[in-house]
């Protein structure tokens, strides 16, 4: 992917992570979280309604799970790495990146973890 390719995919990221970060705030705040109305922007960025609401169905500890990818990809972007996979270190495939923007991981590395996770449950299941 080209620069011109990573700004919306960056845009989004900086976007999601203003509005989880308003979110937790709120929360710490002991405020509710109330979404807006059809048609209404959040203050803190240009999510729909259906977007928020999925957030507030999660907990505060996956909320503060997520801002932590956010702010590691948006981290990989200030470094020039943002795109390269944190594993071996080569570029990520465009539809990875568009189906998750913070994504660390190219497909192959993240499907080799997998592997290796199974094979080590299987080898504490034995014992």
């Amino acid at each position: 992917m080209t620069d011109d390719q990573f700004t919306p995919l960056i845009d989004y990221l900086k976007a999601r992570y203003e509005l989880i970060a308003a979110m937790i705030k709120t929360l710490e705040a002991g405020k509710p979280l109330i979404p807006p109305q059809d048609g209404e922007q959040h203050p803190n960025g240009t999510h729909d309604r259906e977007d928020y609401e999925r957030l507030l169905q999660t907990s505060r500890s996956q909320l503060g799970i997520e801002l932590n990818r956010l702010q590691a990809a948006l981290s990989r972007v200030h470094t020039s790495n943002y795109g390269l996979c944190c594993r071996c270190n080569l570029p990520m495939e465009e539809a990875r990146l568009i189906r998750d923007p913070a994504a660390a991981l190219c497909q192959e590395c993240l499907d080799e973890l997998a592997e290796e996770r199974e094979r080590a449950k299987r080898l504490f299941a034995g014992r």
